[in-house]
């Protein structure tokens, strides 16, 4: 669900409009992060074991976990000590405090043994289940009260049944669950909480994970039986390398119920490892958004209030402030918020139980408040000294009242500049950042998760225009990339707009424009299939879909040889898909070569002036051709080969002959988007 749901490269495609079954998701969490995820516990998803071993407590899941980041980071060395983000939502309550725990204490171990510990930096809690005994006062307030709507929607009387059994619920869950565990009454207690104070949603038909919706499909949602029929497509699973033969399974029964007979959720007190978490430096996030009833924002905001850990005393005493994302420049408030040493806690107005997947309420249209969550996990309340860090000079000013860092090197700028010029920027620096945050000289440092290299450009950009002028002016390829990443990323318009200008005179639409893009071009050629080909991701990412045809053709142009070699597959792992459509192009415009070539073999015209001369020519020029075999169907013929070519043949023959060649070279530029799994040139 979360990768073809919610934050993946890719959505499930609910309306079959591309015909392979996904869509392509430009609001993926993996725009910010190296991301994976992971189907557990071992029986769900496509997990499984030879020997049909299972787990059943979350504690017993969570050596699995562990076992699997440190085998992760052992063999793709590249990423070792990178930093390492928890995330989840739901049942992820349970399961990421107690994995994150894990990993901290098996860290202490790996430095004692003198390995590598992992960089374990943050957890982040979307609408989850963490402590039980919140659970059902939270859920009474979104039914019976206003916590969610201005109006409650539970009918009067079963709300009066349901205040009437609420006291007892907790007095039980207390005894039997917290206080001291005893599986028959904390078993007992659970199904009489249950039973009075959650029967009656049910009844309602209404989505127990957005109550704005009803609900339809598994779990409420369509979308579920949707993604469970494309992952269990032969191709699919030839695709993901599937060993198992079992089919997919979003939810286990078997599972479930093992954990349910353990009283997983409810046996250990979760709060308690969040806790020891925050006491050790580990920050956490809580976010909820307030239509969901199931894992409602009312019981996360309760047992963060009582959570009994070293920062406790300045949370509970803290402000609770609005935060906003700045999308329409009125600054629309999105939600409350509170922090404290290492703890943050965000509501989103309006959103449910699958905010990333659409429910996303104050964010929806706005993706980017990603990188503002991405901050509050990242930056420890410290003050960084910039003995280690390098001072980029001409982007250092002493009046400016923001730093930020990118890799080793850090800038300093004035915040109002960049809020100016991105609605990223004014979401960012609104965004509720931790208490205290970490500073620079006295000024708020943020990080950026990008390449110092290209924060340099862009952010020289945005306060030297000169730097980066729109065509005839030139540029050069690093800057080009430089500012089609950040200006999508960070929404800089005006960057963006002028970054697509440069890349349509050597990109364009039409056939005219291919032809005369050497006298147009603002930025030199490419060298390599490796510099073609961050030019294609760069597109890819920021949408410009127009783009993508020429593209696609210019990477196909190179050596097969070389598109194999590259080293781009090995720096990123997740582009099996542009590297299939390289091959593939590859083969076709090898194949498209032939057919714009052959006017050479076609049937002599009937006012051939000389046919004893002009068609043993044409085959010859057709044998000598055919051993050239590139992949350049547009370029293969070029002027100084029609000058030789008329040499040999009759006025007639050269005019049909350039006659067959043009309607040749049009279709195969016509068929380019066909060619890369593309939509029509009108639609691009």
């Amino acid at each position: 669900m979360g990768l073809l749901m919610e934050l993946g490269p890719c959505s499930i495609d609910m309306k079959n409009a591309t015909g392979n079954g996904t869509l392509w998701n430009p609001h993926s969490w993996n725009e910010e992060a190296n991301i994976f995820f992971l189907d557990q516990p071992v029986g769900v998803g496509f997990s499984y074991a030879d020997f049909g071993e299972t787990v059943e407590t979350t504690e017993e899941a969570a050596k699995n976990i562990h076992a699997f980041l440190t085998i992760f980071f052992e063999t793709f060395k590249q990423f070792s000590g990178r930093a390492l983000h928890l995330s989840g939502e739901s049942y992820g309550g349970r399961y990421l405090p107690v994995f994150a725990s894990e990993i901290y204490d098996q860290n202490e171990v790996a430095v004692r043994e003198g390995r590598q510990p992992l960089n374990l930096k943050s957890v982040l809690i979307g609408n989850g289940i963490t402590d039980i005994s919140t659970l059902y006062a939270g859920r009474y307030e979104v039914e019976c009260g206003t916590a969610s709507l201005d109006v409650p929607f539970q009918t009067i009387g079963n709300c009066v049944r349901m205040k009437t059994a609420l006291p007892r619920c907790e007095k039980a869950l207390q005894r039997g669950c917290i206080e001291q565990f005893d599986s028959i009454n904390c078993r007992a207690a659970v199904n009489f909480c249950d039973s009075e104070l959650s029967t009656a949603m049910w009844a309602t038909g209404k989505n127990v994970y957005d109550i704005s919706k009803p609900c339809e499909g598994d779990l409420c949602y369509a979308e579920n039986g949707a993604i469970k029929r494309f992952l269990d497509l032969p191709s699919t699973r030839a695709l993901l390398g599937v060993e198992s033969s079992a089919p997919f399974s979003a939810c286990s029964d078997a599972v479930g119920e093992s954990f349910a007979a353990h009283l997983d959720k409810w046996a250990h007190p979760t709060q308690y490892y969040v806790a020891g978490l925050l006491d050790r430096g580990v920050r956490v996030l809580i976010y909820a958004g307030t239509y969901d009833w199931q894992c409602n924002w009312v019981a996360n905001k309760l047992w963060l209030e009582k959570l009994v850990w070293g920062g406790s005393e300045e949370y509970q005493a803290g402000a609770w402030r609005d935060w906003s994302v700045e999308g329409d420049g009125k600054g629309k408030k999105a939600g409350e918020t509170k922090s404290a040493r290492g703890l943050t806690f965000a509501t989103i107005r309006g959103a449910g139980h699958m905010m990333i997947a659409g429910d996303h309420g104050a964010l929806a249209e706005e993706p980017p408040i990603l990188a503002g969550v991405s901050m509050v996990t990242e930056v420890p309340g410290t003050r960084v000294q910039l003995s280690e860090l390098e001072r980029v000079l001409d982007l250092w000013f002493e009046d400016a009242d923001m730093v930020f860092q990118a890799e080793m090197k850090v800038f300093r700028l004035h915040g109002k500049t960049l809020a100016s010029s991105s609605t990223v920027f004014e979401g960012m620096l609104s965004f509720p950042q931790p208490n205290p945050p970490e500073r620079v000289e006295d000024c708020p440092l943020i990080r950026m998760p990008d390449s110092a290299h290209d924060v340099a450009i862009f952010f020289k950009a945005i306060v030297d225009p000169l730097s980066f002028m729109p065509p005839p002016a030139q540029t050069d390829l690093r800057t080009l990339l430089a500012v089609l990443r950040l200006g999508h990323k960070y929404q800089v318009t005006h960057l963006s707009k002028i970054a697509l200008r440069h890349l349509t005179t050597a990109y364009p639409t039409t056939l005219q424009g291919w032809d005369s893009r050497l006298e147009t071009r603002t930025f030199p050629s490419t060298k390599s299939f490796n510099d073609e080909f961050q030019l294609l991701r760069a597109v890819l990412k920021h949408g410009a879909s127009w783009a993508l045809p020429a593209l696609f053709y210019s990477c196909g142009a190179y050596p097969m040889q070389e598109i194999l070699d590259s080293t781009v597959w090995i720096e990123a792992g997740d582009l099996l898909l542009e590297k299939n459509l390289c091959l593939l192009g590859y083969a076709e415009q090898f194949a498209a070569s032939l057919k714009v070539m052959r006017f050479l073999v076609q049937p002599t015209p009937s006012d051939c002036s000389d046919r004893l001369k002009c068609y043993p020519s044409r085959l010859t020029w057709f044998d000598m051709v055919d051993t050239w075999r590139p992949s350049i169907p547009l370029e293969i013929w070029d002027e100084g080969d029609w000058k030789r070519y008329a040499r040999e043949v009759c006025a007639a023959c050269l005019e049909e002959s350039r006659r067959a060649h043009r309607k040749a070279r049009a279709a195969v530029w016509e068929n380019l988007p066909k060619t890369y799994r593309l939509a029509p040139w009108d639609q691009l």
